[in-house]
């Protein structure tokens, strides 16, 4: 489920809990805690040629063009992307915008341009999609990965699978 997907989720009381990309948008109801967080890196088509180092500078990636979610959507956040290519000295080109992240990498395998995304995204091991570090990503967000509930009402099974959760991203972190 989508993360504004699953806050309404919670809100109506479908679930009780979701995990989902943070920060999440306040809502007085709501608890989050982040539970991981991730640089991004570049997902790029297979079909191009690896680099030597085997990473990629961002006027590489403004040069073939971006897949990127719609402004307001993702993460990650499009402003601070756009904002680290700038600072970068480099204009970001915006070829095509995807939603959800899977649209995305198939925009990328398509070969329709390089999308910026978080690391753990090369875990899905899209199949024409090659992940790649960037060089000096110096002003890239990090995307944190948040768990998130209802405050009330609470319930024994919920606050124990909340602890549990939270025990496990210490041990893992």
């Amino acid at each position: 489920m989508r993360t504004n997907d699953q806050i309404e989720a919670l809100r109506i009381g479908e679930i009780d809990v979701g995990i989902c990309h943070a920060a999440v948008r306040g809502e007085s109801w709501l608890r989050q805690r982040t539970i991981a967080e991730y640089g991004l890196c570049a997902a790029l088509p297979a079909a191009d040629s690896p680099t030597a180092r085997g990473a990629v500078t961002l006027a590489a990636l403004a040069a073939r063009g971006l897949v990127l979610f719609p402004e307001g959507e993702g993460p990650p956040d499009r402003t601070q992307i756009v904002e680290a290519f700038r600072q970068a000295g480099c204009e970001p080109r915006i070829v095509q915008e995807a939603s959800p992240t899977l649209a995305v990498l198939a925009c990328v395998a398509a070969g329709l341009g390089a999308s910026l995304l978080p690391d753990c995204v090369g875990f899905i091991g899209m199949t024409g999609v090659r992940m790649c570090d960037i060089e000096r990503p110096n002003g890239l967000p990090k995307v944190g990965l948040a768990l998130i509930r209802r405050i009330h009402p609470r319930r024994k099974l919920v606050d124990r699978f909340w602890q549990a959760c939270l025990d496990q991203a210490r041990v893992a972190g």
